[in-house]
């Protein structure tokens, strides 16, 4: 799924996908707050800073999950809740606002080829009532 993301977002010749170790810092200025593009993964203000600070290709910025992009391979992070908001400041034609924003490693449960179990036990008795979810609109939606 990790790697059909990567190429649906302009990046088909990358070959691998892993997720990133560290936490990374980047740096996002009034210049790519002003040049960037609403709505676009790889051109927003945070894209335009993270290929700039980590001397890579390119990046991808989703509204949760992001992929920094060198030659050929792809590293996955997590956003941040503060970036996650950016994001959607900036996809709504508002301005992302300069600073340092973390990427973060995803933790071990929720890695890449990581096992997921479902729930042990039994499940609750009863009649199953549907859950709200509440989707946000107006924001980019990686392919």
């Amino acid at each position: 799924m990790a790697l059909r993301t990567v190429h649906g977002n302009g990046f088909p010749k990358v070959a691998k996908v892993y997720d990133g170790d560290q936490p990374l810092l980047i740096e996002v200025t009034e210049d790519d707050s002003r040049k960037g593009v609403p709505l676009d993964p790889n051109g927003c203000p945070m894209a335009r800073a993270a290929c700039r600070n980590t001397h890579s290709t390119g990046a991808i910025i989703g509204p949760t999950v992001s992929y920094i992009i060198k030659k050929n391979t792809a590293y996955r992070y997590l956003n941040t809740l503060s970036l996650q908001k950016e994001v959607v400041v900036k996809d709504r034609k508002a301005r992302f606002e300069p600073g340092v924003y973390q990427l973060s490693p995803f933790p071990p449960s929720s890695k890449l080829g990581a096992h997921r179990s479902g729930p042990s036990g039994a499940r609750g008795k009863g009649e199953k009532t549907d859950k709200f979810r509440h989707y946000t609109k107006n924001i980019r939606v990686l392919k």
